[in-house]
């Protein structure tokens, strides 16, 4: 999971206790408060996850215990326009969200304008 600056940012990580509701699975999240949303699949054989930025040494680095197996993954990026252009300032913050022994269909959810008009002129 990328973000927009390179320095530190708020990652908020959600780990749920049950698999996804069925008719939740099937529902779109409330997006109106994030600029990119997306789902996908995770499989954590050991149980173990790792959260880091790219410079982090691993003794810095965010560990979480979880019970090995699939997961369905909903991430959840917001407020992707304050960052400055190098990258370095801004306000943007992500969420991450886990269901064990849930299989969500990999898409995009709600794309960030930035992404659809990056590299597309016709889009501008």
């Amino acid at each position: 999971i990328g973000t927009v600056r390179d320095l530190d940012v708020e990652v908020t990580v959600i780990i749920h206790s049950d698999p996804m509701d069925e008719n939740k699975i099937h529902s779109m999240p409330d997006c109106a408060d994030f600029d990119h949303v997306v789902q996908t699949n995770i499989y954590l054989p050991s149980g173990r996850m790792v959260v880091t930025g790219c410079t982090e040494s691993y003794d810095e680095v965010s560990k979480m215990e979880l019970p090995p197996g699939a997961y369905g993954m909903r991430i959840f990026w917001s407020n992707l326009d304050s960052t400055d252009e190098l990258g370095f300032e801004g306000d943007d913050h992500y969420k991450v969200e886990l269901w064990p022994e849930t299989y969500l269909e990999e898409q995009v959810i709600k794309a960030w304008r930035q992404l659809m008009y990056q590299g597309n002129p016709q889009n501008n």
